[in-house]
């Protein structure tokens, strides 16, 4: 997986940072975290075909992460033969998306679809990628998203050619799962093939520290976060939903995730290398995503 930050602030953009967007691509499959104002000009400058695009996460309805999607929406009418758009978000999704394309003039010439997060369980999937989310503690229903390839069973060329079976129909068998039979000797998935870790990417802004917070990260690879505030703003991070970085930190060590990216930060902080810092008395492997920055997502070590 590769992710990209088109927006970086929280609330209103700055002369460095847009507000909240990340753009991600699993295998062909492309997605974005949130669609702030400005995110089709991000995607220029990025030179991301913003056509590609096929699902929208929306972690809440607050206009700094959705206000761009109106644009996106109107825009992908303009070619020939526009992919259908996928739109995951909390409930009251599609009220929402209702009062969107009718607030200006419209002509969607192609299907969008909206899948309202249940309360628990998987929330989406397809050949290669699973969505699952949980709720968070923000002040409208708010999720955090946990995005995975899917794992899938290989099988291990190494130990066929040592026991001396050569490639064919039987490879694709056993690839399914299937025991198969080999010059009289049953040849077992369990010892000839291998399923392999997956990367996991977990994104959770706009929230106090919680529990759906923890389902999220747990365990994943990389953990996008919110860092809204420092710490001697904990009490108004408090008050209005948020965390700060330390809290971001604390989140990462106890869901032990392999790698943090900060996000989400208040406009008043020009420079958040404090941010950093606040968050490294907790967590080690720590960043402060900028505009435009680039991440791979990869099995943590």
């Amino acid at each position: 997986m590769k992710a990209v930050f088109l927006g970086t602030s929280s609330m209103v953009p700055t002369k460095n940072r847009n507000v909240s967007s990340v753009f991600l691509e699993e295998l062909g499959d492309c997605y974005l975290l949130d669609c702030g104002e400005g995110t089709q000009r991000q995607m220029n400058i990025a030179g991301i075909n913003r056509h590609r695009v096929e699902t929208v996460l929306i972690s809440h309805w607050h206009g700094d992460h959705v206000s761009g999607l109106i644009g996106l929406l109107q825009t992908k009418d303009k070619v020939p033969e526009p992919n259908p758009i996928h739109i995951i978000g909390p409930e009251g999704s599609q009220e929402y998306l209702d009062h969107t394309l009718q607030s200006c003039h419209f002509n969607i010439g192609y299907d969008i679809t909206v899948t309202e997060v249940p309360r628990s369980g998987l929330t989406y999937e397809n050949d290669e990628t699973v969505v699952a989310s949980h709720y968070l503690d923000h002040s409208a229903p708010c999720v955090g998203f946990r995005v995975k390839k899917r794992a899938k069973r290989r099988v291990d060329m190494d130990a066929l050619r040592d026991r001396g079976v050569p490639e064919g129909p039987h490879v694709g068998e056993l690839q399914n799962g299937n025991t198969v039979e080999y010059e009289g000797e049953d040849l077992a998935p369990e010892k000839y093939t291998y399923i392999p870790e997956v990367p996991v990417l977990s994104y959770v802004v706009d929230t106090r520290p919680c529990k759906g917070a923890r389902d999220v990260a747990r365990e994943a690879d990389t953990l996008i976060a919110e860092a809204t505030f420092d710490d001697d703003r904990r009490e108004r991070a408090r008050k209005y939903g948020h965390m700060t970085a330390s809290q971001a930190a604390t989140l990462a060590d106890r869901a032990g995730v392999g790698e943090l990216y900060l996000t989400h930060f208040s406009q008043r902080f020009h420079d958040v290398s404090h941010l950093v810092e606040e968050a490294k008395t907790v967590f080690t492997d720590v960043t402060a995503a900028h505009d435009f920055s680039e991440v791979k997502i990869s099995v943590s070590e």
